[in-house]
């Protein structure tokens, strides 16, 4: 079984599909809200644990990536974007260096992030971190391997005061190893394939999903739920928009979002339901039109089509 990886040109500057620009809407317009703030309060930190290359390729055409969509939003926000890979790196330096407020680290994002939240003050910023793992593993042109997220690290960051998670929870990713591990739980690829989804989960709750659950539409979303009951537990407000392919419709991954903060939860809920043009519908139980706290309570709103 091959896990999927990291899509590069050979220049290292990033290829992405067109159901990636479903996750870049989101992030954009969420931050026009934050600068809102920001311009009264001045306590906005952005940091960025994959950022890729920075500008990134679409069919024929360039077009932003996160750390260019948070760097030239706002002058005023500080903004910390991480990337493991070196050629990936060096685009992410060419690409950010007219944004003075871009401070960039080369290497793993799960090593380096007690190094960049202690450069944050507690209390007195708002952190939204994007964390956006393509898939489970890393793996260089060099032979370098590893997990591109370890749930320590999102733990870490839910523990920091003040922050909030836009996350790429790589479904995909995670449905065809614990798929393997669920079929063969004894062979020695699939307990590796295992490992992986424990390292991204931070626990083996996901091993008591059954195989033909996993492989069901209806059930994938329990890896998702088990995701935030467990590791976003200190968050009050989550919710997810599921991203699929433009060409299978096939489901990709949930952008995950969590907040301690009840106005910036609705936000977003507002933000996810106009990006998929979801609609409410009339209850005929009810005989009356069905509410978006009904429908997509802020404890827990997901929009899937």
């Amino acid at each position: 079984m091959q896990l999927r990886v990291v899509v590069m040109s050979s220049s290292g500057f990033l290829r992405i599909e067109p159901h990636t620009l479903h996750k870049y809407n989101i992030l954009r317009k969420y931050l026009k809200v934050c600068e809102i703030f920001d311009k009264h309060y001045s306590n906005f930190v952005y940091v960025d644990t994959h950022g890729g290359s920075g500008k990134v390729s679409l069919g024929d055409k360039w077009v932003e990536g996160s750390p260019l969509i948070a760097g030239n939003w706002s002058p005023s926000f500080p903004c910390h974007i991480v990337e493991i890979d070196p050629a990936t790196y060096g685009c992410l330096c060419q690409s950010t260096s007219s944004c003075a407020n871009v401070n960039v680290y080369h290497g793993d994002c799960n090593g380096l992030i007690d190094s960049i939240l202690s450069k944050i003050e507690k209390w007195k910023k708002f952190v939204l971190c994007f964390v956006d793992p393509s898939s489970l593993v890393y793996r260089g042109s060099d032979g370098t391997e590893c997990d591109q997220l370890h749930a320590n690290t999102v733990r870490k960051i839910a523990q920091f005061p003040r922050s909030e998670l836009l996350l790429n929870f790589p479904l995909e990713s995670i449905l065809r190893c614990a798929g393997d591990y669920l079929a063969n739980p004894t062979e020695p690829r699939a307990i590796a394939s295992g490992q992986r989804v424990i390292t991204l989960m931070g626990s083996t709750t996901w091993q008591e999903i059954t195989l033909s659950e996993s492989q069901s539409q209806r059930n994938r979303r329990a890896f998702l739920e088990i995701y935030m009951s467990e590791l976003l537990d200190k968050y009050p407000y989550k919710g997810a928009f599921l991203v699929r392919s433009e060409e299978r419709n096939l489901p990709i991954y949930y952008l995950v979002y969590a907040t301690n903060n009840k106005v910036a939860a609705k936000i977003m809920r507002s933000i996810m339901k106009k990006e998929g043009n979801f609609a409410l519908h009339y209850d005929m139980i009810k005989g009356k039109p069905q509410t978006l706290d009904e429908v997509y309570p802020l404890e827990r709103f997901i929009f899937e089509s």
